[in-house]
């Protein structure tokens, strides 16, 4: 399953209480922020990628693409990332500390690094220092 750009939106909204009656996000009401997160989104997908020792992910050009990382790292760091962003664009210092403090030091940590192959370039048979 992949998680697309408008899950993160939702929940990063969702955090910070930009909900209806009903537990959903309005679209209209809330477009300011659902312009401008394709770029957030990226990045924050760029700098976790780096994290995760993966490649440069493709840039967000829309809510309905997917996320070029782990579902379980794009579900539980990058709304609380986004949440930070949104809060900008509301000057709302203490939400921004908030979520702030939250990516980075508690969520961004957690995101494991995907494994590197490490060569041996000293010691392959034909190395004439082996001789």
């Amino acid at each position: 399953m992949a998680v697309k750009a408008r899950e993160i939106a939702d929940a990063a909204l969702k955090l910070l209480c930009h909900v209806g009656n009903f537990g959903t996000v309005d679209k209209n009401r809330e477009s300011r922020y659902l312009g401008l997160a394709p770029s957030y989104l990226t990045v924050l997908q760029y700098e976790i990628a780096e994290y995760e020792n993966a490649p440069q992910p493709l840039p967000i050009a829309n809510l309905e693409q997917e996320i070029d990382l782990s579902d379980k790292t794009a579900l539980k760091v990058m709304p609380a990332g986004l949440a930070m962003y949104f809060a900008l664009i509301d000057r709302d210092a203490e939400m921004y500390n908030h979520f702030s403090s939250l990516y980075y030091e508690k969520l961004l940590p957690t995101v494991k690094t995907g494994e590197v192959n490490i060569r041996e370039c000293y010691l392959s048979p034909n190395d004439p220092m082996m001789r």
